[in-house]
C-alpha cells in the first residue's frame, strides 16, 4: 500500500513534491509507519525503480525468447523496450529520470536485475556474432538498439506524452526497426 501510494504521488506531483510525509497522507498511514519500512524518500523511489526494472526485464525476456532468430530477437528487443515505456512513460521517469536525480544509479546497477539485463544483451550479442560471423561489429547491435530505444522513449517521456508525441515515437520506432532489420539482413552495421 505504501509503495503504490508512493508511485501515485510521485507520478501525480513529481519528485519536487515527493516527501515521506505526503506518502503517509496518500497511504493513510502515519509517517512513522512509512519510516518503519523505508528509511527515506530515496528508499521509496529505489523500490519503485526496481519494480519498473523487474517489469521491463520480464517483458524484454519474453519478447526476445519469442523471436525465431537473432536478427528478429534484436528487433523485438527494440520494439518491446519502446512499447513498454510508451505504455508507461511514468515508469521511464521513475527509473531513468527520478532515480538518477536522487543518486540511485549505482545502487540500481548493483541489483541483480541489472546483471540480468546485461546477460540478456550479452546473449543477444553472441547470437548476433554467430549469425553474422563476417560482421566485425555485430556484437554491438543489442547495446546500440538498447540505446536507440532509450532515446526514442526519452524524447517522449521528458517532452510530453500526448498523442502527437506518441505518434512521433511510434514513427521513430518503425524507422529504427526497419534500419535494424535492414542492417542485420545485409550483414553490415
Amino acid at each position: 500500500m505504501i509503495v503504490q501510494s508512493a508511485r501515485e504521488l510521485l507520478v501525480r506531483q513529481g519528485i519536487e513534491n515527493f516527501t515521506v510525509a505526503r506518502v503517509a497522507v496518500v497511504a493513510k498511514v502515519s509517517k512513522p509507519a512509512v519510516y518503519y519500512y523505508f528509511e527515506s524518500k530515496e528508499e521509496l523511489v529505489f523500490e519503485l525503480a526496481l519494480e519498473v526494472r523487474r517489469a521491463e526485464l520480464s517483458v524484454l525476456q519474453s519478447a526476445v525468447a519469442a523471436a525465431p532468430n537473432a536478427a528478429q530477437k534484436v528487433a523485438s528487443l527494440l520494439r518491446a523496450r519502446v512499447e513498454f515505456y510508451l505504455d508507461s512513460p511514468d515508469s521511464f521517469r521513475i527509473l531513468h529520470v527520478w532515480a538518477p536525480v536522487l543518486g540511485l544509479t549505482a545502487r540500481l546497477e548493483g541489483d541483480p536485475t541489472h546483471s540480468q539485463a546485461d546477460a540478456l544483451l550479452a546473449e543477444l550479442a553472441e547470437a548476433m556474432r554467430v549469425a553474422c560471423p563476417s560482421d566485425e561489429v555485430a556484437f554491438a547491435h543489442p547495446r546500440l538498439v538498447w540505446s536507440l530505444a532509450q532515446g526514442i522513449v526519452g524524447s517522449v517521456a521528458v517532452g510530453g506524452t500526448d498523442a502527437t508525441g506518441r505518434a512521433r515515437a511510434l514513427a521513430q520506432l518503425a524507422d529504427a526497426c526497419r534500419w535494424v532489420e535492414r542492417c542485420l539482413r545485409s550483414g553490415r552495421s
